[in-house]
């Protein structure tokens, strides 16, 4: 078909029979309708959060191998995070992994960013840094996994997040693994 013959039907399509003419817009409500109503959108009371009282995001920085070796990235996210007043947590993570994909999505959530508000995630892509893992000091056998550093760069404890299951608290394992003392 040519483009202007099916430009011309959509035209008549849309202008309706030939003679019809365009309908009077409607006089206006003498009390206007609140946007609230007609959307069908709650009024705002006093137990409505206001986003800018949510707090933030949970820090995390993905760490990359093209700003070196994941041992001296280890060194310089942790001496940054404990200058900022934060603790900093590895997590080693591939987005293949259904927990780690559940991890992620909770983080989001304004609970998660509560518990972990003195954190900052280093984020490590376990397929990306596959040959320095061991060399870093990051030897879980599975995925998702997450480590204290200490004030050097050097991970210590660990939580291992394989063993959750669908109904586990993930954000509350986390708070209690990262905010433990020794």
């Amino acid at each position: 078909m040519r483009p202007w013959l099916l430009a011309s039907l959509v035209l008549f399509a849309c202008a309706g029979p030939p003679g019809s003419s365009t309908p009077e817009p409607e006089a206006e409500p003498a009390h206007p309708t609140p946007a609230s109503a007609v959307l069908d959108v709650p009024e705002p009371d006093a137990t409505t959060t206001d986003p800018a009282d949510a707090p933030p995001p949970v820090a995390s920085v993905q760490l990359n191998p093209d700003h070196g070796a994941l041992s001296e990235q280890l060194v310089v996210e942790a001496a940054r995070a404990y200058r900022a007043g934060r603790r900093p947590i590895v997590e080693m993570h591939a987005s293949w992994c259904p927990i780690c994909r559940r991890v992620d999505a909770e983080l989001d959530h304004p609970r998660a960013r509560e518990a972990l508000h003195d954190v900052v995630l280093l984020r490590v892509d376990t397929d990306i840094w596959a040959d320095d893992l061991r060399r870093a000091g990051l030897r879980s056998p599975t995925i998702p996994a997450f480590y204290r550093l200490d004030r050097r760069g050097k991970p210590g404890k660990h939580l291992d997040g394989h063993r959750w299951k669908p109904d586990t608290d993930v954000i509350t394992d986390l708070d209690h693994f990262v905010h433990a003392t020794e």
